[in-house]
């Protein structure tokens, strides 16, 4: 790591630019590629020692010279982009719950859901309920 602070007065001792210089960072960022929390403890202390030196204030300014670059903002992945939400009309929610009952259908030998195997079947039961509640009124055909 060539791009190393020049103390007291937090220059790079290569290019004379301000520590952490765009070598210093791009070092940085190689030699703590894998553990970036490590690097911003690293960075936070250094900045305190520069505001030390440097008779500085903490303020916004120093945080972005030191640390704003560490984490820089990624944007979500796609699988955790919300999702817009489809609305349904009361005769699509009713013919669906219809078409769970026609399919989740109690077998009369042995008393199990024809589709899932299941004693009480969960689907037949969320049915059951769309079907006598607020949309049970509603005729579909």
């Amino acid at each position: 790591m060539s791009h190393l602070p020049q103390r007291p007065d937090w220059h790079c001792r290569a290019c004379r630019e301000d520590w952490p210089c765009l070598g210093a960072r791009a070092d940085l960022l190689t030699e703590y590629a894998n553990t970036r929390p490590s690097l911003g403890m690293y960075l936070a202390a250094q900045m305190m020692d520069a505001v030390l030196d440097l008779g500085h204030p903490l303020d916004a300014a120093m945080y972005d010279r030191f640390l704003s670059w560490v984490r820089p903002r990624e944007p979500k992945p796609a699988w955790l982009a919300p999702t817009p939400r489809q609305s349904y009309s009361r005769r699509d929610i009713v013919q669906r719950a219809q078409q769970i009952l026609d399919t989740h259908v109690r077998l009369p030998a042995t008393g199990l859901c024809a589709a899932c195997g299941a004693d009480r079947c969960p689907r037949r039961a969320g049915a059951i309920r769309i079907l006598y509640s607020r949309y049970g009124r509603l005729r579909c055909g």
